[in-house]
C-alpha cells in the first residue's frame, strides 16, 4: 500500500477532501459590525484557487453575544450573517474546497464589553491573561451555552457550510471546562475527566443528533503549561472517547496552552507536534490534523508520508503565500514565499484593520485608498534589500524593464543579516526567496557589488527611480563617548567583532529585536551577558508570542536581564543600577558594550536622483528605519507606480 502524499484525497466525515492541507481557523477580520465584508470571500477564494487547500476552516466567530468583543468579530449567533457567509462558502466550494466553520466562545478570556453581560467561566477564577473574573456558570448558563453552540452550527450549515468545528483549545470556554486547573466545579461538570468533558460531549452530541453535519471536528490543545493543568493523557482520553462515540470526524491538535501564547514564533521547530499526533493516531481512528508553524512544503509532505498526521494545518504560511497549498501539493517548495514567523501584521488588533502580512504586501492595509500616478516603463532601483527587491518585482510584473543595483554581492539586504541570529534563520530564507525571484525575472537586470550615484547616469534616463538604500548600524556619539569601543549588533552577526572572553553588556534602548538578537547570540556562545534596558518591561516592543519564549530561552543561558536600569562607568569598571530597586551590580572593566539600538537611514540624495528619473521615491529604511513590514509594503507601492506603455492605467 502506497503512503499518502499531500496531494492524496482523504475522507473526512461524509465528504472527500481533495488534498491533505487544511487552512487553520484564524481571524481575518474582513468584517464590519460582525458581518463578513465582500473582501472576505475574495480572501477565501485566493487561498482555495488553483487546487489550493482541501479544507478551509473559518475562525474568529462568536456563538453568543457575551463573547462578541468588537465589530470585526463574526456574529455567528446573528441570522443576518447567513447571506454574506454563504458568499464565503460558495467562494471556497467553487474552487473545490470544503468549507467548515469553527464555533468559538472565549469564556473568561473575553473582556467586559457591555453592562449586565457577565463573562462566563466554569469557575470564578480570574483570567491569567486579562485579569477578568468570570461568573461561575449556573446550570441555566450551561444550558444557554450549549444551545448557543448548536444554534451557531445551524446558522453555519444554513449558509451552506460543509461542517463545523468545535473550539476546545487555547484557554477558551470549552478548554476551561476540560482543564482541572481552571475548572474547580464540584457538580457534574467538574472533578473527574468524564465530568470535565461533559459540556464538550453534550455540544457535539446535540449537533450530531439534531443537525448531523457532513463534517464535525474539534480543535484541542495538546496539554496545558501549568501545574495541575490539562495533560496529554487527558487529551488522548478525550479524543478517544469522543471518537468511539462517533462524535468526531477529525481532530486538530495545537500547541501547549500557555498564558498569552496561542502560536509559536521562529524558535519553535516545524512539525514540533508530530510526536503527539503520531501517538494520537496510534490510538484513535479519527483523522488527526497537525498544526503550528508548518512553513516548508517539504516538512508538510514528510508529516503526511511518515504517517505522523492525516492532514497538515497551515495559517500564517497561507497568509504569506496564498498559493502555499497548491505549490506544496505540486512539490514546488522553493517557489513558496516563506513566512518569517514574526507575529506582526497577522497579529495586529483586528478591531482596527483586517489581517496583513509583513512579507505579503498584497494584503497591505496601507494600499487601501491609494491613488498612484502611472508612468511609463523604465525603472531604476537602487538597493537590493526587501524594499528594493519588492519594488523591482512589482514593476517587472507590470511590464517594466528594471535595473537593480546593490553594493553587496548578494540580494536581501540587512534582512539576510538578521537571519544570522539564533532562531531567526527564516529571515535568511526570505532573503533567499527574494534573490531567486529577482534572478528568475527576465525583466530585471541585477547589478551586484556596485555602489552607484546619480552622476553615474544620464539625465532623465529612467521613468521611475526607487531609492531603497536602506539603513546602517551606528553607535550614537553620546554612547561612544561614554563607552569607548562599543560595538554594534551587526558587527557581532557579521563576524566583524568576534566574541571572546567577556563579559558583555548589551544596552537595549528600544525593547526591540536587534538587542535581543545580540543577547541570544552571545549567550549561545556561552558568554556572560548583561541585558540592560531603561524600559520597565523586557523586550517591550517584541510581539508577546516571541517575547515569552525568548525570555525562556535566555533563562537557560548565562544572561542577566536588568529592566528600568542604566549603565555607568567609573575607575573600577561598569555599574548597572536599577531605578526601581536601587540595586547596583558591578561588571569588570574589560567588559564589551554592545549597542542594541536601531540602525539609521543611509543618505538617499533624492535631489540628485531627480535628475535621473521623471518620478523618484524613497522607500523602506531609506526614509526612516521602521522594520521589515514597512519596507516591503512601501517597495510594493513604489513598484505599483509603474505601468508599461501597453498596460492600462
Amino acid at each position: 500500500m502506497h503512503s499518502p502524499t499531500l496531494a492524496s484525497p482523504i475522507l473526512i466525515g461524509r465528504h472527500e477532501v481533495r488534498n491533505r492541507v487544511m487552512c487553520l481557523p484564524h481571524d481575518g477580520a474582513f468584517v464590519s459590525r460582525g458581518l463578513p465584508d465582500p473582501e472576505y470571500a475574495a480572501y477565501v477564494a485566493r487561498i482555495c484557487e488553483n487546487d489550493g487547500v482541501g479544507l478551509f476552516v473559518l475562525g474568529g466567530t462568536a456563538v453568543h453575544h457575551n463573547t462578541w468583543h468588537n465589530d470585526r468579530h463574526l456574529r455567528l449567533f446573528d441570522p443576518d450573517i447567513v447571506p454574506p457567509l454563504r458568499r464565503m462558502v460558495l467562494a471556497a466550494q467553487a474552487e473545490g474546497t470544503r468549507f467548515v466553520v469553527q464555533l468559538g466562545h472565549l469564556g473568561r478570556e473575553m473582556r467586559s464589553r457591555e453592562p449586565l453581560t457577565p463573562i462566563w467561566g466554569p469557575s470564578e477564577e480570574a483570567s491569567p491573561t486579562n485579569g477578568e473574573v468570570p461568573r461561575a456558570m449556573t446550570g441555566d448558563d450551561i444550558a444557554e451555552a450549549r444551545a448557543a453552540f448548536v444554534e451557531a452550527a445551524r446558522i453555519a450549515l444554513l449558509a451552506g457550510a460543509d461542517g463545523v468545528e468545535v473550539h476546545a483549545a487555547q484557554g477558551y470556554l470549552l478548554h476551561e471546562f476540560l482543564s482541572p486547573w481552571s475548572n474547580q466545579r464540584t457538580d457534574g461538570y467538574g472533578g473527574a475527566l468524564g465530568n470535565r468533558m461533559r459540556l464538550v460531549r453534550e455540544i457535539l452530541s446535540e449537533i450530531r443528533a439534531t443537525l448531523d453535519p457532513p463534517i464535525l471536528g474539534m480543535k484541542i490543545s495538546c496539554l496545558e503549561e501549568v501545574e495541575g493543568g490539562l495533560t496529554f493523557d487527558d487529551v488522548r482520553n478525550v479524543v478517544t472517547r469522543l471518537g468511539e462515540e462517533g462524535l468526531l470526524d477529525y481532530v486538530t491538535l495545537t500547541v501547549e496552552q500557555g498564558f498569552h501564547n496561542h502560536m509559536r514564533d521562529g524558535g519553535y521547530p516545524q512539525g514540533g507536534l508530530r510526536g503527539h499526533t503520531r501517538e494520537l493516531k496510534a490510538i484513535t481512528g479519527t483523522p488527526v490534523v497537525v498544526s503550528q508553524r508548518i512553513v516548508d512544503g517539504d516538512v508538510a509532505a514528510d508529516l503526511i508520508a511518515s504517517g505522523d498526521a492525516d492532514m497538515v494545518g497551515v495559517a500564517r504560511a497561507l497568509i504569506a503565500d496564498p498559493a502555499w497549498a497548491s505549490k506544496a501539493v505540486r512539490g514546488e517548495h522553493r517557489a513558496i514565499r516563506p513566512c518569517v514567523a514574526c507575529a506582526q501584521d497577522c497579529r495586529v488588533s483586528t478591531s482596527v484593520s483586517p489581517i496583513g502580512c509583513a512579507v505579503n504586501p498584497s494584503f497591505a492595509v496601507f494600499e487601501q485608498g491609494s491613488r498612484l500616478r502611472a508612468v511609463s516603463g523604465r525603472v531604476l532601483v537602487v538597493g537590493g534589500g526587501p524594499a528594493g527587491c519588492t519594488a523591482a518585482l512589482r514593476a517587472a510584473d507590470a511590464g517594466a524593464r528594471v535595473d537593480l543595483y546593490d553594493a553587496r554581492p548578494r540580494l536581501g539586504g540587512r534582512i539576510r543579516l538578521a537571519g544570522h541570529a539564533p532562531n531567526r534563520t527564516q529571515f535568511a530564507d526570505y532573503a533567499d526567496y527574494l534573490e531567486r525571484e529577482v534572478e528568475g525575472e527576465a525583466a530585471i537586470v541585477p547589478h551586484l557589488g556596485r555602489t552607484v550615484r546619480p552622476e553615474d547616469f544620464g539625465e532623465a534616463a529612467y521613468d521611475l527611480v526607487v531609492v531603497a538604500v536602506g539603513g546602517a548600524p551606528y553607535v550614537p556619539e553620546r554612547v561612544a563617548a561614554a563607552h569607548p569601543g562599543a560595538v554594534t549588533v551587526d558587527a557581532l552577526l557579521t563576524g566583524d567583532h568576534v566574541p571572546a572572553g567577556g563579559p558583555y553588556i548589551v544596552i537595549d534602548p528600544n525593547g526591540e529585536w536587534p538587542a535581543a538578537n545580540a543577547t541570544e547570540f552571545l549567550t549561545e556562545c556561552g558568554l556572560e551577558t548583561y541585558h540592560v534596558t531603561d524600559r520597565s518591561v523586557l523586550f517591550e516592543r517584541i510581539p508577546r508570542e516571541s517575547r515569552d519564549f525568548l525570555v525562556r530561552r535566555l533563562e537557560e543561558g548565562p544572561a542577566s536581564p536588568f529592566v528600568s536600569a542604566r549603565v555607568t562607568r567609573d575607575d573600577a569598571g561598569f555599574v548597572l543600577t536599577s531605578r526601581l530597586s536601587g540595586q547596583r551590580v558591578r561588571v569588570a572593566a574589560e567588559a564589551t558594550v554592545v549597542w542594541g539600538g536601531a540602525a539609521r537611514s543611509n543618505p538617499a540624495d533624492l535631489d540628485g536622483w531627480r535628475r535621473v528619473g521623471a518620478d523618484v521615491i524613497a522607500v523602506g529604511d531609506a526614509v526612516s528605519v521602521r522594520g521589515l513590514s514597512r519596507a516591503v509594503h512601501e517597495g510594493y507601492l513604489a513598484g505599483s507606480r509603474i505601468r508599461s506603455t501597453s498596460a492600462p492605467v
